[in-house]
């Protein structure tokens, strides 16, 4: 599969402090840098994530810049054994006072690499970021509103060698004030064949709502009511999404699920289509659901999810992600309103 991942930020809880926003996006994400109340990663309206970088002036207590940076492992978004990986996202940059990294990757040994710089970009304009990671012609390749920047030397291999681990970092080095806001990320690996995966360009990322679940003898928190009636918005209903809460019953019976193709136009490409689960076990109870996904009487299996530590929530693991339908033919806002999705306990 090239697609590994995308990330849409129109469905986060509307967390406006702090940098908690990050563990509804994926569980695996961590923050880094010196960061308090000054310094923020916050939804922003419009489906936009947003790094605040902020000042706390001499005299005051702890004055001083504060900088979160958002942490996640590439690894887990690439296989490192392609030629080459792409990374496409919207910015919108407002400070640029100084040459400061907005995407970097950071290995084991501390060793940091630049993807992208602030200063590469224009101020307050929405513009259109592709980086390319060529691990074939060890080189970094960026474009900036499809205009390709001047390539960068960079030995990927090298820069992981030591355990094939590296983080991606989004966010400055803590030493500079700015602020910008990222949407619509999407991650891309070449394929294992001959034929050479490219960027994707300009796309869009929304999530779509349910448009039908079978959940026989499962309960909701709201009530008791069961989880077909649909009549708590999952995710969505306080600030910390902890409710409503689904039940499993002891059955273990299956969940079936549809998605709404509600606002597609019957013309609209669909590059891929993912779901993503979150949920806990009780310490004593093993819970490694998994889903699998049909239409046309083709179906596809998705991936196994694990949950090691009991009573722990685990955040927006991703149940699947496909660029075909499960019968293998291209996407459609109607072959997505009719695939049925099985989640099994």
């Amino acid at each position: 599969m090239a697609i590994r991942d995308y990330w849409g930020f129109d469905n986060l809880p509307a967390i406006t402090s702090g940098t908690g926003i990050v563990a509804f996006l994926r569980g695996d994400i961590t923050i880094t840098g010196v960061y308090s109340i000054y310094g923020a990663i916050t939804s922003v309206a419009g489906g936009w994530l947003g790094f605040t970088t902020g000042n706390n002036p001499y005299p005051n207590t702890n004055y001083g810049v504060y900088s979160p940076n958002m942490n996640h492992p590439y690894q887990a978004l690439s296989d490192f054994t392609t030629r080459r990986s792409f990374i496409g996202f919207r910015i919108n940059m407002n400070n640029n006072s100084a040459s400061t990294p907005v995407l970097s990757l950071s290995n084991t040994a501390g060793t940091k690499q630049a993807l992208l710089t602030n200063t590469q970009l224009g101020l307050n304009i929405n513009q259109y970021v592709e980086v390319m990671i060529d691990r074939a012609n060890t080189q970094i390749v960026v474009w900036i509103d499809g205009v390709a920047q001047p390539p960068v030397f960079f030995d990927f291999n090298a820069f992981v060698s030591a355990d094939n681990k590296c983080n991606l970092v989004w966010g400055n080095n803590g030493t500079t004030t700015y602020y910008f806001q990222i949407r619509d990320v999407y991650f891309l690996d070449d394929t294992q064949d001959a034929t050479l995966c490219n960027r994707l360009g300009s796309i869009d990322v929304a999530p779509c709502a349910l448009a039908s679940v079978t959940a026989p003898n499962w309960t909701s928190s709201d009530s008791a009511t069961p989880l077909a009636d649909l009549s708590t918005v999952l995710g969505t209903t306080v600030a910390t999404q902890t409710n409503p809460l689904q039940t499993e019953p002891p059955s273990m019976d299956p969940v079936q699920f549809q998605l709404s193709n509600a606002g597609l136009l019957p013309s609209e490409q669909i590059l891929a289509v993912k779901a993503d689960l979150s949920g806990l076990r009780t310490p004593s109870y093993a819970f490694a659901p998994k889903a699998s996904m049909a239409i046309n009487g083709q179906t596809v299996q998705g991936k196994q999810l694990t949950y090691p530590n009991g009573a722990q929530y685990y955040w927006n693991q991703n149940m699947f992600v496909l660029e075909k339908a499960p019968d293998g033919t291209a996407w459609t806002p109607q072959a997505l309103a009719g695939m049925v999705a099985t989640l099994t306990p």
